[in-house]
């Protein structure tokens, strides 16, 4: 959350063009695995009630990215990850 703050104020971010493409990737990164999972459970007959789960599956691999690779990646690709992480986990939240 602090090293996002700094990116936003002072730092990748602080062009809201550039905040902006993270932000679309969290939503479509969201969007996409719903739509799968509700599609796949409609053509085999399960449940819908489970479409939010796959949503969030995104944020680990991007956690798992800056984990391994920690800072020798460029700050602009790290800052990319740590908005689409905390943008994901918002809008995990707000589903």
């Amino acid at each position: 959350g602090i090293e996002l703050k700094r990116e936003l104020v002072a730092g990748d971010l602080k062009d809201p063009k550039a905040a902006a493409l993270p932000v679309i990737a969290a939503l479509c990164g969201m969007a996409v695995p719903a739509v799968v999972y509700t599609v796949t459970a409609t053509v085999g007959g399960g449940s819908l009630s489970g479409w939010a789960v796959p949503t969030a599956t995104d944020i680990a691999f991007a956690l798992a990215v800056l984990a391994v690779i920690g800072t020798s990646l460029p700050s602009a690709l790290r800052a990319f990850l740590l908005t689409l992480a905390v943008v994901d986990d918002l809008f995990a939240i707000l589903i």
